[in-house]
């Protein structure tokens, strides 16, 4: 039974309608939410990529957001998981990020999560099975954010909090911490890395961007644009691994885009020292 007041403000013929609109309403409102999916990547063959997804979506068919939860890899059907990840108990790691990187052989960069420890492995799959390289530390970035190629593709950098960072050496296969110094903040050019003859010092080249820029100021009580332009300059950082030693030289004046800068400088090794960059061409 109906509270009088309801029969009396509502007539009677409205009352199918907004039955109507509240059943409708029920449905859209079901319809709307987020619900977790499995897909598998066969394409990774021999291996098997299966991912977690949450999709959002409304009324069913339009995709509002989606978020991988979860990545799993299987080779003959059982979970690979590397030895050791979270010890004592290895079942408590999952695989929150994965990246495919390109190259002869199926492989991958996968963030490994444990309740204590956040590292980045690299997933190899040769003909004998699946090979596990841990790099080091999870970066704070999204691992395609992080990722910065050596200019042949034989070698990558994970950069990862401030300017430290992981070189994956793929000739040699092995993972070695690195340290490079800061760059200033302003320019627009991306920088270069190149990696020895020897394949123990990285170095990173930087040319900042020299175009006029207008930055506003405050001044006597309002904001103004003020003409500046960056001073042309080109930094070499270097880092070699035997000996954990980092050095940067900044030279005033010279301005290379980015294209350039590989043929800009080359490979040295002075008597008794390390290998290291040196302008190819005379400084202006």
């Amino acid at each position: 039974m109906l509270p009088s007041f309801l029969r009396f403000c509502v007539p009677a013929s409205l009352w199918p309608r907004l039955l109507l609109a509240g059943l409708v309403t029920g449905l859209v409102l079901g319809a709307c939410g987020s619900a977790k999916i499995i897909r598998n990547d066969r394409r990774a063959a021999p291996l098997v990529v299966r991912y977690t997804i949450r999709r959002t979506n409304l009324l069913f068919f339009i995709e509002v957001n989606r978020d991988t939860l979860r990545t799993e890899f299987l080779y003959n059907k059982a979970l690979q998981v590397p030895s050791g990840t979270c010890l004592p108990d290895s079942k408590q790691v999952y695989f929150s990020q994965s990246l495919r990187l390109p190259g002869p052989e199926p492989r991958w960069l996968v963030r490994a999560q444990c309740p204590n420890t956040d590292s980045v492995f690299l997933l190899r799959v040769p003909t004998t099975g699946p090979v596990w390289l841990r790099m080091g530390p999870a970066p704070r970035m999204l691992l395609r954010y992080s990722i910065r190629w050596l200019a042949d593709g034989t070698a990558l950098w994970l950069a990862g909090h401030d300017e430290t960072g992981t070189l994956l050496d793929f000739n040699t296969m092995q993972a070695s911490p690195t340290w490079l110094p800061a760059l200033p903040i302003g320019g627009n050019n991306a920088p270069v890395y190149s990696l020895s003859p020897d394949r123990r010092v990285i170095a990173r080249l930087y040319s900042p961007d020299t175009t006029t820029r207008y930055p506003r100021v405050y001044v006597d009580g309002a904001w103004q644009r003020r003409q500046s332009k960056t001073a042309p300059q080109l930094i070499i950082s270097e880092y070699n691994i035997d000996t954990h030693s980092p050095q940067n030289l900044t030279l005033d004046g010279i301005y290379v885009h980015e294209v350039e800068l590989l043929n800009f400088v080359e490979w040295t090794r002075p008597a008794g020292s390390p290998w290291t960059l040196r302008l190819r061409k005379p400084r202006p």
